[in-house]
């Protein structure tokens, strides 16, 4: 009998081959698992990317639809010891911060400075403000010194902060001579139309500027800006020009000449180049509205209050204007028309995120709670910890206020300026029905989901609000933009080099102006990526003039410290001489630029959506 066993042929693993097979499998899902937060960080970029194109077609949606009330510029401008000083050599595309570390001038909030935001001043709001037309200002909050920022003390002259004016007057008779300001002004009373008038003495003769207006029963402040020309006394290439922005009081009840301090007897106001604006007066609250002079205004909301002895530059930017306004006739040549008062100012943060929105009219829940969904989530919190590792204490910088008297969402009512009282909610009950909003703790609360929720007990459905936060990750969105016009620096000179004078360095001074050299527009280097709109008058060589159709070019060269634009494809061979018309280029590109970090370390670079569009745009008026 056999007793060998018969094996099937089939060998056993050994321990040694188990632990092979072990290995490669852990080595697969190791290899796994790496992708998987790779590929997590992606889906989060490509989230993020998402958020920032739809905040940044909500900004332009928004500029779009009001076209005609964009600002007339964005600027790079920062305050030093109260007085704004313009960046014209800048990048606008540097998002670095300053040596200083100061937020307000760090990364997009380098240009803030909002010039020539129009307001139609209209009938009495209701509300706080029920005796006149109320407005809060389309990137509120501003930065305002505290100084400026009481609303029951009205500064003398001029405010740098907060400068509130008409649209530029009409130059009558801008060749008038006023023979050293002794000339009668009754000689030129009749070019006189309206409070929209002014008559101009360049200061040719030798004897210095002035200016004449039509007298009025209270001071008057004016804006009047120009460019000097200086003559060196060899030819018209000998002259060297700068440009000079200075305030002049009209007394009341005078019609007579007044000096401008800025031009001396052998110099001159380049013709053309001169542009005057009427400063509103600012009254105090409570002050009663002059019933036949309507450039008043008050301010209607005071700097966000700190701990005592602290310095806040947070204000909500709303102002009252004199309902006269609304039934006023600036020129009674033109007839009646829109009464428009424009604004200057700096927005405080543009990492302050402004949903405008209107309270729902949804199904309220048992406390009366509507949802209001905010454009970000992920709400920043008083006590979490920033970037570079301090403390967030709120909206506005821990220099300007006391942390616990600091806030992280403010809700504003954009009808009456009322800061809406903000108060608990858990979804069943709330512990102060007497809140005008709710917000919630937890997931899917106010600060994780970006829900807040409006009591329609106490602020009715239509009601337009304005929510006030910042979001982790550092959100920010920013408008830029061409200037509206763009003035030529010194029109008596267009088709010669104006950045060339006698001494070679002639410096802009103002955003808003350009100028010529070859066949290429200069501007200044914070406008470099924009893009503008020129019409040029060509004269060939048997002298005939014609000119061009509305050429859009974009300003896309830099020289040293400008941006250039590049005409020779225009002017085509055969032609001697060009100009621009008009001495004015058209500014049309706007951009909304949305930053963000995806890494919560203060290292991390800004990632950048930027979106570009085209708006046509009236001259202030």
């Amino acid at each position: 009998m056999n007793t060998n066993k018969v094996h099937n042929g089939k060998r056993a693993a050994s321990l040694v081959e188990v632990m092979v097979v072990l290995v490669v499998i852990l080595i697969g899902v190791f290899a796994i698992i790496r992708v998987f937060p790779l590929g997590l960080g992606y889906l989060g970029t490509a989230s993020r990317r998402t958020i920032a194109v739809r905040l940044g077609q909500g900004m332009m949606e928004q500029v779009k639809s009001d076209a005609e009330n964009l600002p007339d510029a964005v600027t790079y401008t920062y305050w030093d010891n109260g007085t704004p000083v313009t960046v014209v050599s800048e990048d606008p595309d540097d998002l670095t911060n300053r040596a200083d570390g100061n937020p307000y001038f760090s990364d997009v909030n380098k240009t803030r400075f909002i010039q020539g935001e129009a307001i139609k001043v209209g009938l009495p709001t209701p509300g706080n403000y029920a005796s006149g037309y109320f407005h809060n200002v389309k990137f509120g909050p501003i930065y305002m010194d505290p100084q400026f920022g009481d609303p029951a003390v009205a500064p003398a002259g001029v405010n740098p902060y907060l400068s509130v004016y008409s649209g530029a007057l009409d130059a009558r008779n801008s060749q008038a001579e006023s023979t050293n300001g002794q000339r009668s002004p009754l000689a030129y009373r009749g070019a006189l139309r309206s409070a929209r008038s002014y008559v101009l003495d360049p200061g040719t003769d030798g004897g210095g500027a002035y200016m004449l207006v039509l007298p009025s029963s209270l001071d008057r402040y004016f804006k009047v800006e120009y460019l000097v020309l200086v003559d060196d006394g060899s030819d018209d290439s000998g002259l060297s020009v700068r440009l000079e922005t200075e305030q002049l009081l009209i007394p009341a009840n005078a019609f007579a000449w007044v000096k401008l301090q800025n031009v001396a007897p052998n110099e001159s106001i380049s013709p053309g180049s001169d542009i005057v604006t009427r400063t509103f007066r600012r009254l105090p609250a409570g002050t009663t509205w002059s019933t036949d002079d309507p450039y008043e205004y008050k301010l209607a909301s005071a700097n966000i209050s700190g701990a005592p002895g602290s310095t806040s530059y947070a204000n909500l930017g709303q102002l009252a204007f004199n309902p006269a306004g609304a039934n006023f006739t600036e020129d009674v040549a033109v007839g009646p028309r829109a009464f428009v008062a424009y604004v200057d100012y700096a927005v405080l943060d543009w990492h302050i995120i402004r949903d405008d929105r209107d309270v729902p009219s949804s199904l309220p829940d048992v406390a009366g709670a509507v949802p209001v969904r905010l454009s970000l989530a992920k709400l920043k919190r008083i006590g979490d910890t920033n970037p570079d590792n301090t403390f967030y204490d709120g909206l506005f910088p821990p220099a300007d206020t006391d942390p616990t008297a600091n806030f992280d969402i403010r809700v504003i009512r954009l009808d009456t300026g009322v800061v809406l009282t903000q108060g608990e909610h858990d979804l069943r009950s709330t512990t102060d029905a007497n809140a005008d909003y709710w917000v919630r703790d937890g997931k899917g609360g106010t600060w994780d989901a970006g829900l807040v929720y409006l009591n329609v007990n106490r602020v009715q459905p239509g009601t337009p609000i304005r929510i006030l936060y910042k979001a982790d990750g550092e959100w920010a969105v920013a408008l830029q933009k061409a200037v509206a016009t763009y003035r030529a620096w010194n029109q008596s000179q267009l088709g010669r080099p104006p950045l060339s004078g006698t001494d070679g360095n002639v410096q802009f001074g103002d955003p808003t102006r350009f100028g010529i050299e070859g066949t290429r527009l200069y501007f200044a280097r914070s406008e470099v990526n924009k893009a503008v709109t020129v019409r040029l008058e060509l004269v060939d060589a048997a002298g005939q003039h014609t000119r061009t159709a509305p050429l859009q070019v974009p300003i896309s060269g830099t020289d040293g410290d400008y941006a250039t634009a590049d005409l020779s494809r225009f002017i085509p061979a055969g032609v001697n001489d060009w100009r621009v018309v008009d001495g004015a280029v058209k500014g049309v590109s706007v951009k909304v630029r949305v930053i963000w970090k995806d890494r919560t370390i203060d290292s991390a670079p800004w990632q950048i959506q930027d979106m570009d569009s085209y708006v046509t745009q009236g001259v202030v008026q």
